[in-house]
């Protein structure tokens, strides 16, 4: 089983490193008090130099958007228009988008397309 990230418990424990920091214990003490890497608490004290408590707080996560939200609703009607046409699913309008600009996806039968064996970049 994969082990789950407790994001706010993460924040909780830098910005707990941070207080630590301001009291004048060492990187050393907040370690071992925190259960981290002294090196750990060395970036979490350039981070706080650098941008006050804020910078340890948790920042987005994921992949940044390659397209906005206007984009993503006239990319849905296209595809939704292209399953209709069709007459196929609509993950087979998508999957026919990808392949058509190129990128490398899964086989399916119903859509007739082959799979592609390189990941998509």
């Amino acid at each position: 089983m994969k082990h789950k990230r407790d994001f706010k418990e993460l924040e909780r424990r830098r910005l707990e490193g941070a207080k630590l920091l301001s009291r004048g214990k060492s990187k050393s003490e907040v370690a071992r008090e925190l259960g981290v890497a002294r090196q750990t608490v060395a970036v979490w004290e350039r981070r706080l130099a650098e941008g006050g408590k804020e910078a340890l707080k948790r920042g987005k996560l994921g992949r940044p958007r390659q397209i906005d939200a206007e984009q993503e609703r006239e990319l849905g009607k296209a595809l939704m228009a292209g399953a209709l046409a069709t007459k196929k699913p609509l993950h087979c309008a998508s999957r026919l988008f990808a392949a058509l600009i190129g990128l490398p996806g899964p086989a399916c039968r119903a859509c007739g397309i082959a799979g592609q064996d390189s990941p998509v970049a």
